[in-house]
């Protein structure tokens, strides 16, 4: 089974699903986890600090044992400005991989880029 986590930001997929990826692999599916966001602190990107998470996010990768990470590197805090950003890269990536299970963030978050990032149906 192929299962894709859409993740915000970096830290997200574990904090959001990181069990239900260790079940998923330990039960032999194929996960994959696509951040949306890249990182900004203090309302400014700063490209170390970025690098740094982005590294962290790959060890986690290790420790959960997934099959791959896709980074879309899009505007931390401004998800929200234009849904397309999201959408193009995102269905590129879906129809790449083809997957049976989608997990997103919850849809009540209160967070701007959470909320742009879960499907509003």
């Amino acid at each position: 089974m192929k299962v894709l986590v859409v993740s915000p930001h970096m830290d997200d997929e574990v904090l959001g699903v990181g069990g239900t990826i260790a079940k998923h692999v330990e039960n032999g599916d194929e996960v994959y986890v696509c951040f949306v966001a890249h990182r900004i602190y203090n309302h400014k990107y700063n490209k170390i600090a970025s690098d740094k998470e982005m590294e962290n996010a790959l060890e986690a990768k290790k420790v959960l044992g997934y099959m791959d990470a896709k980074f879309l590197n899009l505007n931390d805090e401004r998800l929200d400005l234009c849904i397309q950003d999201i959408l193009i890269p995102l269905e590129s990536y879906i129809s790449e991989i083809n997957p049976e299970f989608v997990y997103v963030n919850h849809g009540g978050d209160n967070h701007q880029d959470h909320k742009a990032v879960f499907p509003q149906w």
